[in-house]
């Protein structure tokens, strides 16, 4: 046969070499789009062959090359199928295969034979550690069995195209009688499909021509167990498939699913009666009831949803009190529009209401529009901010505009009748009046309120977002300390600049008046313990669990404030002290630093029997660094038995040292006779000799205390 050529529509084949009396001849197929042997197939195939041998008994082997071959749903595919066929007419001989999907390489081998009808024999499909084998026999159907094992799912993560994990084993029972049929049994365990869990699955299912029945199906979703009820039948005659209404148990509630295609209109429908939301989520509770109905074109469906959910519980919520939520999703899917609107209940407590128009999937235009109105206390309790308590009513609008590329929102939030305390520093503001305006990528905020007295604050600012923010702060003799140990009002100006979470906040106040009452300051008394009781009988065993961490600042600050500290009252355990001086705020709100020094104006302490008056030049100096602790300077005087003794207060806040003088000098044992006694060291009774030595002891008399 001199070179030949054949030229199809979308193929070609070469032909060329003997053909008697023996055969020695070359074939070439080339396949530019494989579309020809079936619609949804592409790529391109070209297959060479050397055909040997007599006529009668002709020998074929040769090797076909597939490239970027793939059909719906399973990504391009390139490889080689290579064939060795002593007597291609029975056929027998041996296939084998090598393949790449995705990155992920494959082999495939068999031997083939002829019986009652073509054998396949040792099929085996590998790639890694997986692997699909045994023995099939095609005449007038398949007959055999094949069983699959596949240890580890994450190596066909490039090949479905999102994240695998977990392990499958399955078996499946080919038999031709009655029409061809099937039966496979799947078992899967620590699944994971697209990060959502299905846990260990059972599944057992049968067909034949037309119709295909799932016997049983088990599996948790994300915890919780998902059953098929009945066995649920799907059939399908000419271009039409047919689902049945099937009933699929999910945790306590459950789910009827019906479907049908004909042709290429689809119709669907789910009923959710009951359905847990910890299927979504395993720590949320609440169940889901509703309808979800799809109609329309198959390539392009109508989706329509009408969903209603009760008891939801959503993180922070139950701190909140916001743990008996009540929402209702309505809304559709189509000409890919998104569409629908949404309404979140608690009681009367708090109620958000959104409906919105987007695209999905792509890029394109989006509408909506949200609002909340409720409680201010129940929806701040449930963010991080430990110590600090909001109350008030809270209504807040926004409108959406722009694209999902670049979409822009405008709002207003406004809290009326609001509350606010702080819960260390005491400090209140009630009532306190609020509105922020957000106005596309700027919001402007502006505060007013009172101490709950005549003291008052204001605060204007406003915040871009790229992240950064300004805000100026106006106080008028406002409460800003509220404890027992101390209290103090302050009057100036602050400013607070920054971006993200560096901050900076800076400025000049005044304390016109501040007590202070060292009969209350913290760290001193009896320390109160808190018992959690532990594996007591009957008790439940969270109580093991530790305490919330205490809730951190949104932000750190570094400072720059200069306080002027006008008339700052020291009273308890004997001490009435007025002070006057400017401090020097530095560092950060998470460790600031004091520079400055307060004088004494006037004071006087009730000690020993006798009153100690301050002399003015004692101070208290702070030194800066990350521990506020004050260096003293402090005298005090007192006549007694013709002497003036002084107490002199040195070292540091937290380790003052004590020492005692006199005017003439004289010894400190015998300053102390005359202060406690009214006469001098050596008159002292055995007694009065007792006390004087034990006070020594105390430490009164030098070297801290």
């Amino acid at each position: 046969l001199a070179p030949s050529r054949l030229d199809g529509a979308r193929s070609t084949l070469w032909l060329q070499g003997g053909v008697a009396p023996r055969l020695d001849l070359w074939a070439r197929l080339a396949l530019p789009q494989v579309s020809v042997l079936a619609d949804d197939l592409a790529g391109e195939a070209q297959a060479f062959a050397h055909v040997t041998g007599r006529p009668a008994t002709p020998r074929a082997s040769g090797v076909a090359r597939l490239d970027g071959v793939a059909t719906a749903g399973i990504p391009p595919a390139s490889g080689t199928v290579a064939f060795d066929l002593p007597d291609p007419v029975r056929p027998r001989g041996h296939l084998s295969g090598a393949f790449d999907i995705a990155g992920t390489p494959l082999s495939a081998s068999t031997r083939l034979d002829r019986g009652a009808g073509i054998q396949l024999n040792d099929l085996r499909v590998e790639s890694g550690q997986s692997l699909i084998a045994g023995d099939v026999e095609i005449a007038h159907g398949a007959k055999g069995r094949l069983t699959g094992s596949i240890p580890q799912l994450q190596q066909w993560e490039r090949v479905v195209g999102f994240p695998l994990s977990g392990r499958v084993e399955a078996d499946a029972v080919l038999d031709p009688a009655r029409g061809q049929s099937v039966r496979l049994t799947l078992h899967g365990g620590e699944v994971v499909v697209a990060g959502f869990g299905l846990g260990n699955v059972e599944a057992v299912a049968s067909g034949q021509a037309g119709r295909v029945t799932i016997e049983t199906l088990d599996l948790s979703a994300e915890g919780t167990p998902v059953r098929l009820l009945d066995p649920a039948l799907v059939s399908w005659r000419g271009n039409t498939v047919t689902l049945p209404p099937a009933t699929v148990a999910v945790g306590s509630g459950q789910t009827i699913i019906s479907a049908q295609l004909n042709g290429q209109q689809v119709t669907a429908q789910a009923r959710l009666a009951a359905l847990p939301l910890s299927i979504v989520h395993a720590d949320t509770p609440g169940v889901v009831n509703g309808t979800v109905n799809a109609d329309g074109p198959l390539a392009a469906p109508r989706i329509r949803f009408a969903l209603t959910g009760h008891e939801i519980g959503l993180a922070g919520a139950t701190q909140a009190g916001l743990g008996k939520l009540t929402a209702r999703l309505d809304g559709s899917w189509s000409d890919r529009r998104l569409r629908g609107r949404a309404e979140v209940t608690d009681g009367a407590s708090v109620r958000a209401e959104a409906e919105a128009s987007l695209p999905l999937p792509g890029d394109g235009a989006i509408d909506g529009k949200v609002r909340a109105r409720g409680d201010a206390g129940k929806l701040t309790d449930a963010l991080p901010m430990a110590g600090h308590v909001f109350a008030g009513r809270l209504d807040a609008a926004a409108t959406i505009s722009g694209t999902m590329a670049a979409p822009r929102v405008n709002g207003r939030a406004e809290l009326t009748n609001g509350r606010y305390e702080n819960l260390d520093s005491g400090t209140v503001i009630s009532p306190l009046h609020a509105v922020a305006v957000l106005d596309g990528d700027r919001i402007r905020l502006s505060a007013d309120g009172n101490d709950t007295a005549k003291g008052t604050i204001r605060l204007q600012g406003g915040a871009g977002l790229d992240g950064a923010y300004g805000a100026d702060i106006a106080l008028d003799r406002f409460t800003a300390l509220r404890r027992a140990d101390v209290e103090g009002t302050t009057s100036g100006t602050l400013r607070l600049t920054g971006t993200g979470t560096d901050g900076r906040l800076e400025g000049r106040l005044a304390v016109p008046r501040a007590e202070v009452d060292v009969g209350h300051i913290r760290g001193g008394g009896p320390v109160s313990l808190e018992v959690i009781e532990i594996n007591r009988p009957g008790a439940s065993n969270d109580a093991k669990a530790k305490p919330d961490a205490p809730g951190q600042p949104p932000l750190e600050l570094a400072l720059a404030v200069a306080v002027e500290v006008e008339h700052a009252f020291v009273r308890g355990r004997g001490l009435d002290s007025e002070w006057q001086g400017q401090v020097n705020v530095g560092g950060t709100t998470a460790a600031p630093s004091l520079t400055g020094q307060l004088t004494a104006a006037r004071g006087q302490l009730d000690a020993l029997g006798k009153v100690f008056k301050l002399t003015p030049d004692s101070t208290v100096t702070f030194q800066g660094g990350d521990t506020i602790d004050p260096s003293l300077a402090v005298t005090a005087e007192a006549s007694a038995a013709d002497i003036t003794a002084q107490v002199e207060v040195t070292g540091t806040a937290k380790a003052p040292e004590i020492a005692f003088t006199s005017t003439p000098p004289l010894p400190q044992d015998e300053v102390l006779a005359r202060l406690l006694f009214g006469r001098e060291a050596g008159k002292l009774s055995a007694f009065q000799q007792v006390q004087l030595a034990q006070m020594a002891a105390s430490g009164l008399t030098g070297g801290g205390g």
